[in-house]
């Protein structure tokens, strides 16, 4: 529990895993994961069908590949990820104040 209210301080509006994996697990969440990958299996069988009739340019692939991985992640979502984002946000801030502070002491 301790590690939880840590983790919650680096997060946006206080979120915990808790509150993260109850919201992750409800029906309507669960939902729309399946929607955004069924978006994606959508994507993969138009690229198998623009591959086989020859008009899948690489510039079209590199596309549907990042929108795919792109809807892999968000209905994928993992509280770790992001508490270790903004734990590296948070860090790389520190770092940019105490650049500018030891810009104003020399």
């Amino acid at each position: 529990m301790a590690d939880e209210k840590k983790q919650a301080t680096t997060i946006p509006s206080g979120i915990g895993a808790t509150e993260f994996n109850t919201w992750k697990h409800h029906p309507v969440t669960k939902a729309y994961f399946q929607y955004l990958l069924d978006q994606r299996a959508d994507i993969k069988g138009a690229a198998v069908e623009a591959w086989e009739g020859g008009k899948l340019s690489l510039a079209i692939a590199d596309e549907m590949r990042g929108v795919s991985n792109t809807l892999k992640r968000a209905a994928e979502p993992d509280f770790a990820e992001l508490v270790k984002f903004y734990d590296e946000i948070n860090q790389m801030k520190k770092q940019e104040l105490q650049a500018d502070d030891n810009e104003k002491d020399n």
